[in-house]
C-alpha cells in the first residue's frame, strides 16, 4: 500500500492494525521479543496477524473497485475545433455507449 497514491484507502490500514485477535488466536511473545500469533487448537504458528489476509483482500478489492472506476470516468480527447471563433474540445468518454440516431 502506497501512503500517497493509496490515501483514501488508508482506513483498511488502520482498521486491520487496531483488528483484535481473533478467537482461538493469542498474541505471544518469543525469547527475542518478536511478536507471533498461535492458534490453540490447531497448535499453528503465524507471524502475521490471523487477519492480515482478510484485510489484503479488503484492500485489492477496493482499490480494484477505484480502478475500474478511475478507469471509466477517463476522458480522452479527440479533436479540437474552432466553431465562430470558440474552440472547442470534442471528448470520447470510455464509459458512454450512445445510442445510434437514424433517419428513416
Amino acid at each position: 500500500m502506497d501512503p500517497n497514491a493509496d490515501a483514501d484507502l488508508m482506513w483498511i490500514a488502520r482498521e486491520g492494525y487496531l483488528a483484535p485477535v481473533p478467537s482461538p488466536w493469542i498474541q505471544c511473545t518469543d525469547s527475542e521479543g518478536e511478536t507471533y500469533f498461535y492458534n490453540k487448537e490447531t497448535e499453528e504458528k503465524k507471524w502475521e496477524h490471523p487477519m492480515d489476509g482478510y484485510y489484503k483482500e479488503m484492500y485489492l478489492r477496493e482499490k480494484a473497485k477505484k480502478e475500474q472506476t478511475d478507469a471509466s470516468e477517463k476522458r480522452e480527447p479527440v479533436e479540437e475545433k474552432a466553431v465562430d471563433g470558440i474552440e472547442i474540445e470534442a471528448v470520447s468518454y470510455t464509459h458512454l455507449t450512445l445510442p445510434t440516431i437514424c433517419s428513416v
